[in-house]
């Protein structure tokens, strides 16, 4: 598909996690103390953090039938392969790379940068990033100040600066310098300040971690070297999964592995045999694994997994009404689930963009339909807003299959956002 889908993921779920997090962690370990073991073989159900109360389906029913979708102001830049994160003053950043869909470096363009003020619904350009940045990450820190992360220069480089967006003052400053440049990233806030980042390195996947108390980078524990990580999610109890595969010669088989930053410890877990899903953070501690395509990378499927982050295994759960690859989705400040559009196909001959949504409370284990998005759209962000609405903003609803790069869809400028009927 067009999307770099665990650079997009790295983004939507940060904001997630952040808001769903715990305590702090005790303070990282040495590296030298670290290492990697195997999850347990029993894949029996274990108790969980308390999460909300469930609501009545009636409730729930009500709650959904309240809300409606409006048109929100137009982006100045239409966008795909970007990230959008909400501030500490409750406006919007969409930053970035929005020609993803051509190989190659970084092109001019993609370090525009544009915010969203939801009360005054209206876009402004922001700074541009120094120079042209190709799929960096990008956070919010504990401040509220946008952290990017890495990323591809125009000289097909890997990145190791990072810069900081403040909100107050409008303007990019320079960030600390990781240990090593690092081609499309992943990375998630962590409870205390700390990011974590992951990336391929020199033919293998490696970490560091930003501390905040020296506010400097410095390496973690190593992963094991056949591992290959796709996308990468913060849970509510303050430890990191990472999913993807483990690959030896030319074998691979599904793999995950879980981070306990006070440890500095990557532990193994139960991989997922499927390709393409969304990996969100539950408000119960799990995490979700949301449609994508069936194993073998087959067709499009409504299936939804939940990880238990204490037995490190996935269970299967209440699967969607309509199967998804590459929708929009965000938590929101209930507890529940908002899945939005997607593509129903798992190639641009046969796919169709999708208009229909639908909500997931983890308490109950229950999906219910949503009212249809204004445009279809795969692909895109979906970001929950601080006075509890959602904006769903950029992305593709096009299959382009013509010319040099048949997998550059039309970036969409459009936004549109779900709040309570007046």
């Amino acid at each position: 598909m067009v999307i770099s889908k665990g650079r997009v993921i790295a983004t939507v779920m940060s904001a997630v996690a952040v808001a769903s997090c715990g305590p702090a962690p005790a303070s990282t370990g040495p590296a030298a103390a670290a290492s990697v073991s195997i999850a347990p073989t029993s894949a029996t159900p274990t108790a969980l953090p308390s999460s909300p109360t469930p609501a009545s389906p009636s409730a729930v029913a009500s709650q959904a039938a309240d809300l409606e979708w409006r048109s929100a102001a137009h982006m100045i830049h239409g966008r795909t392969g970007f990230d959008a994160v909400v501030l500490g003053d409750s406006t919007v950043l969409a930053v970035g790379d929005d020609f993803a869909c051509y190989p190659g470096p970084a092109v001019s363009g993609s370090e525009t940068a544009e915010r969203y003020d939801p009360a005054g619904d209206a876009w402004t350009a922001a700074p541009s990033l120094n120079k042209p940045r190709k799929e960096p990450a990008t956070i919010v820190a504990t401040d509220g100040a946008a952290l990017v992360v890495g990323g591809l220069n125009d000289s097909d480089q890997a990145f190791s600066s990072t810069k900081r967006f403040e909100p107050a003052a409008g303007t990019w400053a320079d960030g600390p310098l990781m240990t090593l440049g690092r081609e499309t990233p992943l990375a998630v806030s962590l409870p205390g300040g700390a990011v974590l980042v992951v990336s391929e390195t020199q033919g293998r996947f490696t970490s560091e971690l930003l501390d905040p108390a020296t506010g400097s980078w410095k390496t973690t524990a190593s992963l094991p070297s056949e591992a290959r990580i796709d996308d990468m999610v913060a849970l509510r109890g303050g430890t990191v999964l990472a999913v993807g595969s483990d690959v030896n010669g030319s074998e691979g088989s599904p793999a995950a592995y879980q981070y306990d930053p006070a440890a500095d410890r990557w532990t193994g877990a139960q991989g997922l045999a499927r390709s393409g899903y969304e990996l969100v953070a539950s408000p119960d501690g799990s995490a979700l694994a949301i449609g994508g395509n069936s194993g073998g990378g087959g067709d499009v499927t409504a299936r939804v997994d939940r990880f238990d982050p204490v037995s490190a295994f996935w269970a299967e759960v209440a699967p969607m009404g309509t199967p998804r690859s590459e929708p929009q989705v965000v938590g929101l400040s209930d507890g529940r689930i908002l899945v939005a559009g997607g593509s129903n196909g798992e190639d641009f001959t046969s796919s169709e963009a999708l208009k229909s949504t639908e909500l997931y409370d983890p308490a109950s284990d229950r999906w219910i339909a949503g009212k249809d998005l204004l445009e279809a759209r795969y692909g895109g962000h979906a970001v929950a807003l601080d006075d509890g609405s959602v904006l769903v903003l950029g992305g593709a609803n096009d299959f382009n299959t013509e010319g040099d790069t048949p997998w550059c869809p039309t970036p969409l400028v459009t936004a549109e956002r779900l709040a309570a009927r007046p």
